[in-house]
């Protein structure tokens, strides 16, 4: 097929409180812009991540009306986005920050086997957001053995 892959350029994050929502993800660093309108502050906002990634946050009468299948009762998701930070010890001040604005740590910082640091956090609704630093080949170690099934 000459088409080429399809590129991840938004994500829409569906949320109950607009301004909770706005606040936990300022506190992981993103820039978020609200939009001008006064009427529509508390249905979107919208930030673009360092490499370009778009957020965009709606709120649940919103989302309804451009996915008329949402089921709001099932906000929290099992897909994690992370969040890159600079280093190591970003995961940490990130993870501290946030956590100690009353988010929920889901997974506490942790050098993880393939050489990267990581957190997971809880946004308002329930979605696991996690961060992570950049992979440093010198603290990768062998994996777990694998999840029985």
């Amino acid at each position: 097929d000459p088409t080429s892959p399809p590129a991840l350029e938004q994500i829409n994050i569906v949320v109950g409180d607009m301004q909770k929502s706005l606040a936990f993800y300022r506190l992981l660093g993103l820039s978020i812009a609200e939009i001008p309108l006064a009427e529509w502050a508390p249905h979107h906002a919208s930030g673009v991540t360092s490499n370009g990634v778009r957020l965009e946050f709606d709120s649940i009468a919103f989302a309804k009306q451009w996915n008329p299948g949402l089921d709001e009762a099932n906000l929290g998701s099992a897909t994690i986005p992370f969040f890159h930070v600079p280093g190591r010890e970003d995961v940490d001040r990130v993870h501290a920050r946030v956590t100690a604005a009353g988010y929920r740590s889901q997974k506490a910082p942790e050098d993880a086997f393939w050489g990267a640091r990581y957190a997971i956090v809880e946004d308002p609704d329930g979605n696991a957001v996690g961060i992570m630093s950049p992979i440093d080949e010198s603290m990768r170690r062998p994996p777990p053995p694998p999840p029985r099934i």
